[in-house]
């Protein structure tokens, strides 16, 4: 449905989205497919909240594969990039590189990523009875 159309942030948005969904029913390869493409338009039509959503869907794909090494890469360039453009998306980021620090062990990574994201969210409004 999306072939045809050009470049835009639209797009690269609904593509991150749908990486995201494939991510979420565990269908980790199309959400790495799709994420690259997310990525590549989200660069090409500039818009650096569709890179943030991308980089997390991919990283997380990956670490879903066990593949830490290049997961955790992608989601740090992901929690990197959201902190340079105060992103919302920075939550989402962090959420998924803390839980995969938990997974492999790293739980003092981890922890220091539970307070980063508590303290976003809470930047953002997020964080009840505070």
């Amino acid at each position: 449905m999306l072939e045809g159309l050009p470049a835009s942030r639209a797009k690269a948005e609904t593509l991150a989205s749908l990486s995201s969904r494939h991510g979420l029913a565990d269908d980790f390869v199309e959400a790495i497919r799709i994420g690259e493409q997310a990525l590549e338009i989200a660069e090409v039509a500039g818009s650096d909240e569709a890179r943030v959503s991308a980089l997390t869907n991919i990283g997380a794909a990956r670490a879903g594969l066990g593949e830490w090494e290049a997961g955790g890469a992608e989601m740090e360039r992901a929690v990197r990039l959201a902190r340079e453009i105060h992103s919302f998306q920075g939550i989402r980021a962090i959420g998924n590189l803390r839980n995969s620090m938990f997974e492999i062990g790293d739980l003092t990574r981890s922890a220091e990523l539970l307070d980063e994201g508590l303290a976003l969210a809470d930047r953002h409004g997020l964080v009840a009875g505070r």
